[in-house]
């Protein structure tokens, strides 16, 4: 397919505001422009001195963005006559462009998995998928003060649906897509967001492993229960504070960010205050049970408890949340309440392509968390 007439139109969102990474933008815009096919193959291009002047930029922009498209291959670069949109030969035609978003304090393994998931089953269907990370304003984890101003980019851009992984406290990213336009599926570990423009919610169902370990609580006629934490918006044992009869405390344990990082500074935190308290207090404050509500801390204390020669069960139990295949490695098995981000980003990929296909709402649905006995329980 030949097209002499050059186009002098542009066909992607272009923010001349931000003068930072201008060159990124009109590649990465160009680029998914062509991918979507709205630039066909054989299509004139306007030249570099015409990007310029449709952009409001210096040549310097185009040249940059079009030497790296014709590296890729996208577009040929012809002498005295500008460039033209390469043919495809045996290249997919997408059937549309899904933007996966992560809030940036939830780009952990879990999320990672997730993102892996859509992005495979979504990609064997034909749709382009592309993610970003909306990063904090002020690196402020408690407050969720995100800088939206790239996410508003992005969704300018030709987008048929958003994928929103993790969508708790975090209702100003799902805000922002819905001002867009652009209809959008979360998961959520808490309640579904209910703003308009969310067309589907795949929700993280925690209170039936949580009623499970309550009544086995119960059953072992605990007096005392700990939950230990690094979050201060955990509120996972909330049944387990209200079992009759039973003392519950609440231990929220410091950790240091600014020396090691994320997941470091929960392993590092809960082993040394573990081993301050066990230092100076022995083994008899630990309560009945020791329910911890992050793994990392589960594999901080751990340590602490065997250096210190606690023993599991038979000085305290233990119970705590888990990513399926990366739990903490004990010598007893661990009771946990165990998350499978495959199992859960299949079923928000299912979701997403649910409603592409018929372009209508899809409700809510739940996934699991599952509780796992092992001998770290025992009645």
């Amino acid at each position: 397919m030949i097209v002499d007439e050059p186009s002098k139109s542009v066909r992607f969102a272009f923010d001349r505001t931000r003068r930072s990474g201008l060159s990124d933008q009109m590649f990465d815009g160009l680029r998914q422009a062509i991918l979507m096919g709205r630039y066909k193959p054989g299509e004139s291009l306007p030249t570099i001195l015409e990007w310029s002047k449709l952009l409001g930029v210096s040549i310097r922009v185009p040249e940059a963005a079009i030497a790296r498209l014709v590296s890729e291959g996208l577009i040929i670069a012809r002498r005295r006559h500008g460039c033209v949109v390469a043919e495809r030969g045996n290249a997919p035609n997408w059937k549309g462009h899904v933007l996966v978003v992560i809030p940036d304090c939830d780009t952990c393994y879990y999320s990672a998995v997730q993102l892996g998931c859509v992005r495979a089953k979504l990609s064997a269907e034909g749709y382009l998928v592309t993610s970003m990370t909306v990063l904090h304003e002020d690196g402020d984890n408690r407050r969720f003060k995100y800088d939206l101003a790239p996410l508003e980019f992005a969704l300018r851009q030709s987008v048929d649906l958003a994928v929103l992984i993790f969508n708790y406290r975090r209702s100003s990213i799902a805000r922002a897509i819905a001002r867009s336009g652009v209809p959008f599926v979360e998961f959520a570990d808490a309640a579904p967001s209910n703003i308009n423009g969310c067309v589907g919610s795949v929700c993280l169902d925690k209170e039936s492993a949580m009623d499970v370990l309550s009544k086995r609580c119960r059953a072992a006629k605990l007096r005392h229960i700990m939950q230990v934490r690094v979050y201060a918006g955990n509120f996972d044992a909330k049944l387990l504070s209200k079992i009759p009869g039973v003392k519950f405390s609440d231990w929220m344990v410091r950790r240091d960010l600014e020396r090691y990082g994320a997941n470091e500074s929960m392993v590092r935190g809960t082993m040394e205050a573990f081993l301050r308290r066990l230092g100076s207090k022995g083994k008899g404050w630990l309560p009945d049970l020791l329910y911890f509500s992050e793994d990392h801390a589960a594999a901080g204390a751990l340590t602490a408890m065997l250096s210190a020669g606690v023993r599991v069960p038979d000085d305290v139990r233990v119970v705590t949340m888990s990513n399926w295949g990366l739990g903490p490695v004990f010598p007893v098995s661990l009771t946990r309440l165990e998350m499978n981000p495959f199992e859960h980003g299949d079923a928000l990929a299912e979701l997403a392509l649910d409603y592409l296909k018929h372009k209508k709402p899809q409700g809510r649905r739940t996934v699991p968390l599952k509780y796992i006995e092992g001998d770290s329980f025992r009645l």
